[in-house]
């Protein structure tokens, strides 16, 4: 069979088929199956990588390899901060691509769900192996609660959410958060900070260098806002809150992939020395 890398070989491993093979995986590498930290899916493509192969047979189908590493990759989980104490996953769920993120403190495996955009079962998957706490929402629009429900109904924790954003919640909220508290999770502190605009009870949920920041704050502008007030407002809530955040705390927004915020605070002051249409909202790009 020969040199492998850079070919693609259609066989299936564990219950996943369609794996790509690659000169060195650019994720994070775990070593075999046995003690690996993913939870395999059948819809996840993995990129492993050959370090032997022992044979072949004629027709070009393995009989038998040796794979050394192999990790998640073109898979709905990414993980996009970890440390000594804290791992964060990242979910791209539902029809809206949004991210569902799960915190998990590394020492007591406690769990922190952050928004149930969809796909409950892809969540609870990626629940294994960790103990869930409390779902916390940064706002009530659908696309960030499709999952609610159902993700209430089997994990039997609290929701957590602003009391400005409780109408348009399916369920009750347990416990209702406002800005400069903390939540708990195992060894984990969670600062929890009001950042009103994309609606009145967005919230962000602040935890070491991380800010899990909904849809108030993306990679190169604010969240949507319907009227010039609420523009306001979201920046306003940017100004105050966030950008006095330190410069390299990692932004994890609600939509697509993180920043960091000594870069989006370039693009903010830029902005702000500009002069602006005084009926300004709707989807707005710092440049």
């Amino acid at each position: 069979m020969g040199n492998s890398i850079g070919r693609r070989l259609d066989f299936t491993v564990e219950g996943c088929s369609a794996l790509e093979i690659g000169p060195q995986p650019t994720h994070r590498m775990v070593r075999g199956y046995a003690d690996s930290q993913y939870a395999w899916h059948p819809r996840d493509h993995l990129h492993i990588w050959f370090q032997q192969e022992k044979a072949a047979s004629p027709a070009g189908s393995i009989n038998a390899v040796s794979i050394t590493y192999c990790i998640a990759a073109e898979s709905k989980m990414d993980i996009v901060a970890e440390d000594h104490d804290l791992r964060i996953l990242r979910l791209e769920l539902g029809p809206y691509e949004t991210n569902c993120y799960i915190v998990i403190d590394n020492h007591t495996k406690d769990s922190l769900i952050v928004d149930a955009p969809d796909e409950a079962e892809e969540i609870l998957l990626r629940l294994r192996g960790t103990e869930p706490r409390l779902i916390a929402l940064t706002h009530s629009h659908i696309d960030h609660i499709m999952a609610l429900a159902d993700l209430k109904k089997a994990l039997g924790v609290p929701l957590a959410a602003h009391p400005l954003d409780a109408a348009g919640l399916p369920e009750i909220i347990d416990l209702a958060v406002e800005d400069g508290i903390y939540l708990h999770i195992g060894q984990l502190d969670v600062h929890v900070i009001h950042t009103p605009g994309h609606t009145p009870g967005s919230v962000c949920y602040q935890t070491g260098k991380n800010l899990l920041a909904g849809d108030t704050i993306f990679p190169g502008g604010p969240g949507h806002t319907n009227t010039p007030s609420d523009f306001a407002a979201v920046l306003q809530s940017i100004e105050k809150k966030v950008l006095t955040l330190p410069p390299d705390t990692l932004i994890l927004p609600g939509h697509g992939k993180t920043t960091i915020l000594s870069d989006e605070k370039k693009a903010i002051l830029r902005f702000r020395a500009a002069s602006h249409a005084p009926d300004l909202c709707g989807d707005v790009l710092w440049q």
